[in-house]
Formats: C-alpha cells, sequence, structure tokens
C-alpha cells in the first residue's frame, strides 16, 4: 500500500491501487502467484495461529481497498445514485477480479488473465463514477512473469 498512500483520494487513486496489484502479480514475484491467495487457499479451512494470521492480513487487504474506494466517494468521485457507490460491493467486487486473474494465470498459464480483468475493474468502475473519462478506457499490458 505504500507508494498508493501519497495519490490525491479519487477513481485514479482506486485504478492506480488495482493496476499496481494485477502488474505485481502479473510480474510473479512469488513463484506461483499471490503468496496470501495460495497459503489462504490451504488453511482457510485449518483452525489455528497460521489460519488466524492469513486472515488478518487478507482483511487488512480487505480495508485497504474498501478505505481507497471510500476515499474516492468522499472526494465525489461515484455518481450520487443509490447503490451506485456501494463501497463494499465494490470492493468485493475488484478484489474477486483480481484473485481470478491470479487464480487463472497461474492454474492455466493464461497470459490474458490480468487484463481481462483489468477490463472488468475499469467497466465496474467506470459504471459507478460521477466521471468515467477520468479513468482510462482499457488497461495497459500488466507485467509479465520472470
Amino acid at each position: 500500500m505504500g507508494p498508493v498512500r501519497a495519490e490525491a483520494a479519487g477513481l485514479a487513486k482506486v485504478w492506480w491501487l488495482c493496476g499496481a496489484w494485477l502488474d505485481y502479480s502479473g510480474r510473479r514475484v512469488f513463484p506461483g502467484g499471490c503468496f496470501f491467495y495460495s497459503v489462504s487457499v490451504e488453511y482457510d479451512a485449518r483452525p489455528g495461529p497460521v489460519r488466524d494470521e492469513i486472515a488478518e492480513a487478507l482483511s487488512d487487504w480487505s480495508r485497504d481497498v474498501e478505505r481507497v474506494l471510500e476515499e474516492a466517494r468522499l472526494a465525489g468521485g461515484f455518481r450520487n445514485e443509490a447503490g451506485a457507490a456501494d463501497v463494499p460491493q465494490l470492493a468485493c467486487e475488484v478484489t474477486a477480479l483480481m484473485e481470478l486473474a491470479n487464480a487463472r494465470s497461474v492454474l492455466h498459464g493464461d497470459p490474458m488473465a490480468y487484463e481481462r480483468a483489468g477490463r472488468g475493474i475499469l467497466g465496474r468502475l467506470r459504471a459507478a463514477a460521477a466521471a468515467p473519462d477520468e479513468l482510462p478506457e482499457r488497461p495497459p499490458a500488466f507485467g509479465s512473469p520472470s
């Protein structure tokens, strides 16, 4: 979350966070994809301190995504219509797309998984945005595995 904290609140910051995560995951910083996604699948049904730490780390990430979305909402980034800026729902959707990109990329070797997730995230953000033109129409090419 470090560099994103310096960005001004708004849609650009939300997209920067999502795009940075997709790029980071796509570069395979951790062999086998996102470390937390991998271990959460392994430990989600195993009670104990390892599971508890993983759950806490993933909860922290979810709270960070929600916080950035809430900051964007408060800055006027989303339409005022009822439901347009349901922050917990948006957070769920964007993190689900990021996790799916990681899973498909690793399991299926799908080189388009990150671009598809980026298009989905942008589409969802644009649909809720007060000024959709502040977001790019298409995601960039994300990092390639090393």
